[in-house]
C-alpha cells in the first residue's frame, strides 16, 4: 500500500496531473454554492424560520434540492454548519434572544433543535 503525500490543497486530476484545490473551477463553484445556501438559511432565519426546508432553499437559491443535500450531506448537517460557523448571525436573527445562553449554545439549540455541551 502506498501513502499519498498530497495535501488537502492538492488533488490529482483523472489524467494524473496535480491540480491546486484553490484554482480548481469545480471546487470554486461548490464553495460558492455552499456559501449561497448558508446565506439563504441566514436570510430565512432573519424572517423567523430557523430550519428552512429544501423547497424554500431551492426557491431562494435556484439550486436543485438534490444538489443541496449532496453539498452538505443532509439538512441537519447544514443546520449544524450554520450553528457552528455563524452563531452570532443566528443570535442576531433571533433578535438577541439568547438571554443567558452563550451565542454558540443558543445557535446550536435553535438550528439543530437540541442542547449541545461545548468543550
Amino acid at each position: 500500500m502506498t501513502v499519498s503525500h498530497e495535501t488537502v490543497e492538492q488533488r490529482r486530476s483523472p489524467c494524473g496531473r496535480v491540480r491546486d484545490r484553490a484554482t480548481d473551477a469545480r471546487t470554486r463553484r461548490g464553495d460558492a454554492r455552499r456559501a449561497l445556501i448558508v446565506q439563504a438559511v441566514l436570510a430565512s432565519a432573519r424572517e423567523g424560520n430557523f430550519r428552512p426546508g429544501l423547497v424554500e432553499l431551492h426557491a431562494r437559491t435556484g439550486i436543485a434540492k438534490t444538489s443541496i443535500v449532496k453539498l452538505f450531506g443532509s439538512l441537519d448537517l447544514l443546520y449544524r454548519v450554520v450553528a457552528r460557523e455563524h452563531a452570532r448571525a443566528v443570535v442576531d436573527a433571533a433578535g438577541g434572544a439568547a438571554g443567558f445562553f452563550a451565542a454558540e449554545r443558543f445557535a446550536w439549540l435553535v438550528m439543530v433543535g437540541k442542547r449541545r455541551e461545548l468543550p
